[in-house]
């Protein structure tokens, strides 16, 4: 390798020394900063408490049978909660039905202020008095007539941390009984009713449109004493 040749090699290398040190020192202002954030869903929770069917007193036709429980929301959110409640009776080995007359019959519940004691007929509905809800077959799968299920109204249930309305409440108490009627036969002698409540909630915000109808939102099922009953699921499912 000649002089003339190691100049040259000697040239380039130092502008690529150059041009290296160049971009490697090429700075601006510059600036960077990164947080992070979450979020937490709030919960829907209905409690269904202090469940009573009080049978202190003996059960006889024009008798009747206090029923009582509250429902709570002990969740972050207002909720709308409806109940249905089965009625159904059966021979005294719990398994085999007697049948009730179709209306009126021989047992059926009403508000307590809805029924009061006749003199010489032991207890009666008031005058234009009526069942506590409208009977239903929706979402019900079960067979024959030894029951009857009443759907109640919807309501509205108030947050203490979120509340709706000064006239909404987080809890609501129902005071019911069981009538049993004067005119009932002896075939209704020795016999068991059993009694089984169901609460089922949604979201009240941004679910309206389910007011009337809550098919959609039932996706799960249980076994109630009359069969099995279409609900939603439950805060875990």
């Amino acid at each position: 390798m000649n002089n003339r040749t190691r100049k040259i090699i000697a040239a380039l290398l130092c502008v690529a020394s150059v041009a290296i040190l160049t971009v490697g020192s090429i700075a601006y202002f510059t600036d960077r900063v990164e947080e992070k954030s979450e979020a937490t869903t709030a919960n829907l929770q209905i409690e269904l408490a202090d469940l009573q069917l009080d049978t202190t007193d003996v059960i006889i036709p024009g008798s009747i049978m206090p029923l009582t429980y509250t429902v709570n929301n002990i969740g972050e959110i207002t909720a709308d909660e409806r109940e249905k409640i089965a009625l159904s009776v059966y021979k005294t080995d719990g398994m085999t039905p007697v049948s009730l007359s179709e209306s009126p019959s021989e047992f059926e519940i009403y508000k307590r202020s809805d029924v009061e004691l006749v003199e010489g007929k032991g207890y009666e509905p008031k005058a234009d008095a009526s069942p506590i809800g409208k009977r239903v077959t929706d979402g019900f799968e079960g067979t024959g007539n030894n029951y009857i299920i009443y759907q109640l109204e919807q309501t509205t249930l108030d947050n203490t941390d979120n509340e709706l309305s000064d006239s909404a409440e987080d809890t609501l108490s129902r005071d019911f009984v069981v009538l049993f009627r004067n005119t009932s036969s002896n075939t209704f002698q020795d016999v068991t009713v059993k009694i089984d409540v169901l609460v089922e909630a949604k979201q009240h915000e941004y679910t309206s449109a389910y007011n009337d109808d809550w098919t959609e939102l039932q996706s799960g099922s249980i076994d109630f004493s009359t069969g099995s009953q279409s609900v939603v699921p439950a805060k875990e499912e």
